[in-house]
């Protein structure tokens, strides 16, 4: 994955628990329609580390918390492994 790239979540990124608790917080009235919720978030790849990880910019604002601790002062930005994350469309460029 490089910068640009599009990305969600892999069925092992929903596993974990950060995702878990933010999906049932942000979509408790919804009940059922919480598996329908996970495929609308899309990120971005702004960066990848050398350490394999990769910084999303979730492109619907407020995105799930990542693994991994950072703040950028923005909900929207996150943390991930790489095995974490599913390769959706190529960037331009």
């Amino acid at each position: 994955m490089k910068p640009g790239d599009l990305v969600t979540l892999s069925a092992r990124g929903w596993k974990l628990e950060y995702p878990q608790q933010w999906l049932k917080r942000r979509h408790s009235n919804h009940g059922d329609n919480r598996k329908e919720a996970r495929s609308s978030y899309v990120g971005m790849v702004l960066r990848e580390g050398s350490t394999g990880t990769i910084l999303v910019k979730w492109l619907t604002g407020e995105g799930p918390p990542g693994p991994w601790a950072y703040w950028s002062g923005d909900r929207g930005t996150s943390l991930w492994d790489r095995g974490h994350l599913k390769f959706v469309s190529r960037g331009k460029g």
